[in-house]
């Protein structure tokens, strides 16, 4: 399920109704509706744009708020409307991307499996000539993996790359300094989090340190927690391996945590072909951030509070389900790392 395409169609079906009741003008130009994912600040699983300031906003969020998958609509100024799923289409779209109907964005080459791309091979004589070459490299990869045209533009060699911390002021800033101290993945997570004509800021004291606040390890160890938990759910009793899982039934999914990450996993698709489009990476990274998060936040439940283990021998139905869905964010972990060139562990020492 398509839960973008779903809630297109509810729209076009609404304003439809409204043309033929004389509520919006007959030459209304239903081909601009268009459809997004929330921007940071915004409520709701999906943002239509209606393409006009002049649609009445009671009428469309009266007429989607109808749709039965449709749990909350809010007009968000502008034309632009803010869906709320059901759990239902929710967890429809997450069982899409487990049984392949919702297949994810790959990485050029296929790197959905461990290793990402390597560096570009660079004679960078500075960190900001470094930044660009990683930079463009992120964009190409992206553009290739959604079948786009690579960026016409060329990402700037002079926009600043500023070292925080204490061990910044007495370290050299050549880089190949820099990436022996923080390391390749860290310096690409950074680049790829950061707006493409912002000054880069990177604390040294901070990045390749194995923390909560460096991503380039704390979304690698998500997807490593991930991985952990389905081999010791297919070595347990219950026996569930991927060909089970991949059919799960996650209807039983009620649980908040679990749904929160439910809806970042049934956006990520969208996401990341509006990412591509925009030539905006950072708008992945900040993504995987919030599924790291989640995975984590999920885990870290589960040890305080019994009833939201993971395996549950007396359950068989609800562990399928939880575990189905760890496979389908560990499925987009994998994705969008792949994406940025970066690696996504099975384990790590």
């Amino acid at each position: 399920m398509d839960i973008f395409a779903l809630v297109r169609r509810r729209t076009l079906d609404v304003l439809a109704d409204l043309v033929d009741c004389g509520e919006l003008p007959r030459n209304f130009d239903l081909g601009r509706v268009a459809v997004a994912v929330p921007r940071a600040g915004t409520p709701g699983d999906v943002v239509v744009d209606a393409g006009s300031v002049h649609v009445p906003p009671r009428g469309v969020v009266d007429g989607l708020g109808a749709a039965p998958d449709v749990a909350a609509v809010a007009a968000v100024g502008g034309g632009r409307f803010a869906v709320t799923l059901g759990p239902a289409a929710v967890l429809g779209a997450v069982s899409a991307v487990l049984d392949g109907r919702c297949p994810l964005p790959m990485a050029p080459g296929g790197a959905m499996s461990p290793g990402g791309r390597p560096q570009p091979a660079s004679g960078a004589a500075s960190l900001a000539e470094l930044r660009a070459e990683v930079l463009a490299d992120v964009l190409a990869g992206l553009a290739t993996a959604v079948d786009l045209a690579p960026p016409i533009a060329v990402p700037p060699r002079s926009v600043p790359v500023v070292l925080r911390g204490a061990v910044a002021g007495a370290g050299s800033t050549r880089p190949d300094d820099v990436l022996a101290l923080i390391g390749a993945d860290a310096f690409r997570f950074a680049v790829a989090s950061c707006r493409p004509h912002a000054a880069l800021h990177l604390d040294l004291d901070v990045l390749g340190d194995r923390c909560r606040a460096d991503p380039s390890f704390w979304v690698p160890y998500a997807h490593t927690r991930a991985r952990s938990m389905l081999r010791e759910a297919a070595a347990a009793p219950v026996g569930l391996g991927p060909g089970v899982l991949a059919a799960a039934d996650l209807a039983d999914l009620t649980d908040g945590g679990e749904l929160a990450l439910a809806r970042l996993v049934a956006r990520h698709a969208r996401l990341v072909a509006d990412a591509a489009a925009a030539a905006a990476p950072q708008r992945i990274a900040a993504h995987l951030r919030q599924v790291a998060d989640a995975v984590h936040h999920q885990w870290n439940r589960s040890k305080d509070q019994p009833q939201l283990r993971f395996v549950n021998e007396e359950r068989r139905d609800l562990t399928k389900a939880r575990l189905g869905l760890v496979t389908a964010s560990a499925l987009v972990l994998r994705s969008g790392l792949g994406l940025l060139g970066l690696s996504a562990p099975d384990e790590m020492r």
